[in-house]
């Protein structure tokens, strides 16, 4: 696993998200306690207002990952971060999504 995508999954479980009236979730950061709003776009990829997100837009940040965490999590399942197809199939877990270099799998709750 990369240092990015080992770093986005530890930075993305502090957070703390909850459903949104709308059409998303809620994202309050772990470390800033700033709010951000999560959506979840028609291709199935994640949009976050973050400024990282605004201007990295085709990758994933640590409130896309969270709100994946939390849609696993609902599901029975724990969400996992790959960060190359190798370190996915010596997994042997579920292929769920992929985003720019970072690979979703799940695994059912023990």
């Amino acid at each position: 696993m990369n240092r990015h995508t080992k770093t986005l999954q530890s930075k993305s479980r502090t957070h703390q998200v909850r459903l949104d009236s709308g059409d998303g979730w809620l994202v309050t950061s772990g470390s800033s306690g700033n709010e951000y709003r999560v959506r979840q776009l028609a291709d199935g990829r994640f949009w976050c207002g973050c400024d990282w997100h605004v201007w990295h837009s085709a990758g994933e940040c640590s409130h896309t990952a969270a709100v994946r965490n939390w849609v696993a999590e609902a599901g029975g399942r724990r969400a996992y971060l790959k960060g190359s197809m190798e370190d996915y199939r010596r997994s042997h877990q579920r292929f769920d999504a992929f985003n720019e270099g970072v690979i979703y799998t799940t695994a059912k709750v023990r």
